[in-house]
């Protein structure tokens, strides 16, 4: 299961302004302004929080002579951390020789990466000058600004024509299963949980040594099996299920 729900001990700050509000509502929102859209190591990234449970404190410190109020809160959070084998679709963002692809997520996750090893077999990289359109026909050609990888299935017995070359670009709507789920190292501030987080602001701050933008939470996914890759290879099959289900005799 791709999304969860958690639960979490934090410590909330209140500035002065915000202690006129209802708790709860209070809460929530300080919540969310401090964790949502961050990965905490070993939970994953949180999207939402749920609720928030029991608050103690209220503690106005003097030593910080800013009249704020620190709480200690019980909180659920919905957090995205798939597991190995799950099976998830996506969307194709680049393609490159040595990365292969990397996939976006909705428009909240975009660390999902198959590497060459993980995608149809054989497959090859098409550099980005011009690459070949399969769904338009051999004569057909188009150019390409970052190239793409092509499924070369081997052809069927009996068959003397020219093998099939089957695209996966830039732009595809794909299906893949996870491979492996990576909590990176790297800075980042410590929760009252002892978990650590990571914004997207320092993860554009911290590059990888690849001089990549740093990803606390990397998805490496696998394209090579049936019902994998471009959907688009699997729609007539997909077509075809629903319409038995439509024409099955009701039991």
């Amino acid at each position: 299961m791709a999304f969860r729900a958690v639960d979490v001990e934090e410590d909330v700050r209140f500035a002065p302004p915000d202690l006129g509000r209802p708790l709860a509502e209070a809460l929530t929102d300080s919540l969310a302004r401090n964790l949502v859209g961050r990965v905490v190591r070993d939970l994953g990234l949180v999207v939402a929080v749920v609720g928030v449970g029991a608050a103690e404190g209220g503690v106005v410190h003097a030593a910080g002579g800013d009249g704020a109020a620190h709480w200690r809160v019980a909180a659920r959070l919905a957090t995205f951390r798939p597991s190995p084998g799950d099976v998830l679709d996506g969307q194709v963002v680049a393609a490159d020789l040595e990365m292969g692809l990397r996939v976006r997520l909705g428009r909240f996750f975009d660390d999902v990466f198959v590497p060459p090893d993980g995608l149809p077999s054989p497959s090859a990289f098409v550099p980005p000058t011009v690459v070949r359109n399969a769904a338009a026909g051999a004569a057909a050609q188009h150019s390409s600004t970052g190239g793409c990888w092509m499924y070369r299935p081997p052809p069927e017995e009996g068959d003397e024509g020219e093998a099939d070359e089957l695209e996966i670009a830039p732009g595809a709507a794909v299906r893949f299963r996870v491979r492996e789920v990576r909590f990176e190292r790297g800075p980042a501030p410590a929760l009252a949980g002892g978990k650590a987080s990571y914004s997207a602001a320092a993860a554009a701050a911290s590059p990888s040594p690849s001089d990549a933008p740093f990803a606390p939470l990397v998805v490496i996914g696998d394209m090579d099996g049936v019902g994998l890759g471009p959907k688009s290879w699997w729609a007539d099959d997909e077509d075809d299920d629903e319409e038995e289900e439509e024409g099955a005799p009701a039991t």
